[in-house]
């Protein structure tokens, strides 16, 4: 009896896994040729700018306010990533799943105000929001399409 219930905990286990599909926003774009945020960020050292770029990594937060902004890490380093013309959005809940996402990328300083309403919107305590006192130049790639890997809409 034990068998036949482990059995069936796998079959379950397995078709939610064979049965997880790719969630797509903004423009439609292919897996095929992404590359990790270290090589990406290798890149942008090299040229300031590149002008389309095509990156997989995992997400390690979302804006908790409407999912217009998300940060993509490969564990050492990260990018933020932001929507093409505010038209699209992510799902909230996606941090922990990876991503591929296309577009330019480009260091941009942000201000101290600024960084402190990201914080905010990521949820960060208000201890940590007073803990930002400097601007800051970050990696920042404008997404004009995003496929979250292995993710289903929740309804």
């Amino acid at each position: 009896m034990r068998i036949v219930a482990v059995f069936i905990g796998l079959v379950i286990v397995l078709t939610g896994v064979i049965n997880a599909q790719n969630t797509y926003r903004g423009d439609t774009i292919s897996p095929e040729g992404a590359v990790s945020v270290a090589e990406a960020l290798q890149r942008l050292e090299k040229e300031e700018k590149v002008a389309k770029i095509k990156v997989k990594g995992k997400v390690s937060s979302v804006c908790q306010k409407k999912g217009c902004w998300m940060i993509i890490t490969d564990g050492n380093q990260e990018i933020k990533i932001v929507f093409k013309d505010y038209s699209f959005f992510v799902p909230k809940d996606i941090a922990g799943y990876e991503v591929i996402v296309e577009g330019p990328l480009f260091y941009e300083t942000i201000s101290v105000e600024q960084q402190k309403h990201y914080a905010k919107d990521a949820g960060a305590s208000e201890e940590e929001i007073a803990q930002i006192t400097e601007p800051k130049k970050i990696p920042i790639l404008e997404a004009h399409g995003v496929i979250i890997l292995e993710y289903e809409e929740k309804n």
